[in-house]
């Protein structure tokens, strides 16, 4: 997706929120917004449930003290953008990417699936797992791991770069 695209996708969501005023005008403040989203698609590598994840990390509330009265006494919490930094991968070893490329070919799994087609044992790999929940690498939704989706486009990229290396 392009950054217009995911603008376009969440706008019933910012629409709902109340952005924090700054001294821009309208114009500059649209600008200014189009450009996160296309930095935020630039960082997602196109893939909306990156990017979606990756603005919802970019908002905050907005810095309450240097506000006026009459945008305090507004019912709506003020949010505002942040620049979202690049999200490096955790070093990993070769288990580590060995599970996820299963996870990666899988997209969603429980954890007896995975341990059943890696060929070990359940009990074998629930302390790699959760060390790659612990660095939000991987996710658990439902019952079911997957790759979390702020790191999956710099995890598919580093699998890749392997897979190639070793050709």
């Amino acid at each position: 997706m392009t950054g217009e695209e995911v603008m376009e996708w969440l706008t019933p969501v910012v629409t709902k929120m109340e952005f924090k005023k700054n001294d821009l005008d309208e114009e500059k403040q649209f600008a200014k917004m189009q450009e996160h989203f296309e930095y935020l698609s630039y960082m997602a590598q196109g893939l909306s449930s990156s990017a979606s994840q990756l603005w919802l990390k970019s908002l905050s509330m907005a810095n309450m003290e240097n506000l006026d009265s009459q945008e305090t006494e507004k019912e709506n919490i003020l949010v505002e953008y942040n620049q979202v930094k690049s999200l490096d991968l955790p070093e990993l070893s070769g288990n580590d990417r060995y599970l996820l490329f299963s996870l990666l070919l899988h997209k969603e799994i429980n954890l007896s699936h995975l341990a059943l087609s890696l060929g070990e044992s359940e009990s074998r790999i629930q302390f790699q797992i959760q060390k790659l929940l612990r660095m939000g690498v991987i996710q658990l939704l439902n019952n079911l791991l997957s790759i979390h989706p702020t790191s999956y486009p710099k995890l598919r990229k580093h699998l890749k770069n392997i897979i190639l290396l070793l050709i």
